[in-house]
């Protein structure tokens, strides 16, 4: 995990793709809802900039 800002995090998931990534964005999305009522935004790309 790579600390960004302070609302900012990055994670390599490469070699990690048991599931699809729109999948774990979906679910990582409805966790974080359900465990303290924020919404957050997940993306997925090759590089953190164009995650960003």
């Amino acid at each position: 995990m790579e600390q960004y800002s302070i609302d900012e995090m990055f994670r390599d998931l490469t070699g990690e793709h048991c599931i699809v990534l729109e999948d774990f964005g979906r679910h990582l999305r409805q966790h974080v809802y359900d465990s303290t009522r924020l919404t957050i935004c997940v993306g997925a790309r090759p590089t953190i900039t164009l995650a960003k």
